[in-house]
C-alpha cells in the first residue's frame, strides 16, 4: 500500500488505497473491504475493471496481511535523480549532481548550461485584489492554495519540442511535473515527465481545453476555457516569474 486515497470508513468498513507490486506497477483499489496502512503488504482478491479509462480493482475486494513493506530495491542515483524505492518512491540517496570541470560534467558529459534558470509560482487574483499561489500539493484531482506568496511552491518551466515540462522539486529532492487530465478537476503532481502547454502571452498552463484556475478561491483544478466566466470566484492560475 503506498497511498491512502480515502480514508477508512467504519461505517461502511472500507478504503480506498493505492497499491503497487513489486516492480512498481500502481493500481487503484477502490473500496477494500477492511483496513489498512501506508507500507502494509496484502495480497488482495477481486474484480478489474476500468473507470475513466484508467484500470482499478472494483469495490468489495477483500485482502490478506501479508507483512510489512521494506525498502530494498532502489533505483540508481545518478547526476540528476536521486535513488529511490521502485514500489513506494521513497528516497534512499540524492540526487548526486553533477561535477563540472570546464563546463562539461566528468560523470556523464552534460555540457554546462550557464543560461540563467527562470523560476515561477502560479498565482491568481481575485477581483478585490488578493492573490492565491498554489503550494505544489496535489490530491484527488486538486491543488492546494495560499495567499502566502513566500509558502508558494516555485517551479521551474522546462522547454520541448512538444510543449514544456513544469515542476517544482519537493523536500527530498525529486521534480514533481504538473500533470493535466482530460476530466474536469484532473489536476495532479508525478514524477514521470507530462508534457503540457504554455500559452506565453497570457502566462495559462494548459493541455487541451483544459486550463488550471482556482474554483472559489479555496483550490485549484483544471477547467474548459468556456466554464470559467472571469469572476472571482473560478480565475484562471498563471506562471509568474519569481521577483
Amino acid at each position: 500500500v503506498v497511498k491512502i486515497n480515502t480514508a477508512y470508513s467504519s461505517q461502511y468498513n472500507n478504503i480506498s488505497v493505492t497499491i503497487a507490486s513489486e516492480n512498481g506497477t500502481q493500481l487503484y483499489v477502490y473500496r477494500l473491504v477492511g483496513n489498512v496502512s501506508v507500507n502494509d503488504v496484502i495480497k488482495i482478491t477481486g474484480t478489474i475493471t476500468t473507470y475513466n479509462g484508467s484500470k482499478q480493482i472494483n469495490s468489495g475486494a477483500t485482502f490478506e496481511a501479508v507483512g510489512t513493506h521494506t525498502c530494498e530495491n532502489f533505483t540508481e542515483a545518478d547526476c540528476e535523480n536521486p535513488a529511490i524505492c521502485v514500489v513506494c518512491g521513497t528516497v534512499g540517496v540524492a540526487a548526486l549532481g553533477h561535477q563540472y570541470v570546464d563546463g562539461v560534467c566528468s560523470v556523464c558529459g552534460d555540457v554546462e548550461d550557464t543560461t540563467p534558470v527562470v523560476k515561477y509560482v502560479l498565482k491568481a487574483t481575485a477581483s478585490d485584489g488578493t492573490a492565491y499561489y498554489w503550494t505544489g500539493a496535489a490530491s484527488s484531482g486538486k491543488g492546494t492554495i495560499t495567499t502566502d506568496s513566500s509558502a508558494a511552491a516555485v517551479f521551474t518551466m522546462e522547454t520541448t519540442d512538444g510543449g514544456v515540462y513544469i515542476y517544482y522539486t519537493d523536500a527530498s529532492g525529486v521534480k514533481q511535473y504538473i500533470k493535466i487530465g482530460t476530466a474536469n478537476t484532473s489536476l495532479s503532481v508525478t514524477t514521470t515527465a507530462t508534457v503540457v502547454q504554455y500559452d506565453s502571452a497570457n502566462g495559462y498552463v494548459y493541455s487541451g481545453d483544459r486550463y488550471i484556475a482556482t474554483y472559489k478561491t479555496q483550490d485549484i483544478r483544471t477547467y474548459k476555457a468556456s466554464n470559467i466566466p472571469g469572476s472571482s470566484s473560478n480565475m484562471y492560475m498563471v506562471m509568474t516569474v519569481v521577483e
